[in-house]
């Protein structure tokens, strides 16, 4: 169909393809359920820029968050900027992972998701740690202990631990 030479067109890398790409979404929006409709808007997270890791990120705008909340989707945007972040962290761009990190807990504080804000609290530890962020890294280390405790997720507890071990020697600290 059109809406499917569109979005093809769309994965291109070129200057028209922001707009083949809301053309395809538009189109699809009217001939493919949301559940499909979802796929594409994870596309467009990432679109073109996936095509080049190594240039600045476009960011997940305002727009794409509507599409996924009107989807019903919280959680799987939840789940796309976590990604977007764990690419960045094994890529050893920690600010990027530091950024997409914090974004995530945003979506995921505001869904209630609260061992999934544990896990990201650990990760976004481990990106400041990466960067030499030692306070912030505390504070997240310390963040995630607490929810972790909270909820009773003993595994998460015992990275939390590892983490402020691991700051406090950094930063020469006697009770590390």
């Amino acid at each position: 169909t059109a809406a499917r030479k569109r979005a093809r067109m769309a994965s291109g890398a070129s200057s028209a393809s922001a707009s083949w790409r809301a053309a395809a979404m538009s189109d699809a929006s009217f001939t493919i359920s949301p559940a499909a409709n979802a796929r594409a808007l994870i596309f467009n997270v990432k679109g073109e820029d996936l095509l080049w890791l190594d240039k600045p990120n476009a960011r997940l705008t305002e727009e794409t968050r509507a599409e996924y909340e009107k989807l019903g989707l919280t959680q799987h945007m939840s789940a796309t900027l976590n990604g977007i972040a764990i690419v960045y962290n094994r890529m050893g761009d920690f600010a990027q992972s530091r950024s997409y990190y914090k974004q995530t807990l945003g979506v995921q504080q505001a869904a209630g998701l609260l061992r999934e804000q544990a896990v990201t609290w650990h990760n976004l530890g481990r990106a400041n740690e990466n960067l030499g962020a030692w306070t912030e890294a505390r504070q997240a280390f310390e963040a995630a202990l607490a929810l972790c405790r909270e909820i009773s997720y003993r595994r998460g507890e015992a990275h939390a631990l590892r983490g402020l071990a691991s700051v406090r020697n950094a930063t020469g600290d006697a009770r590390g």
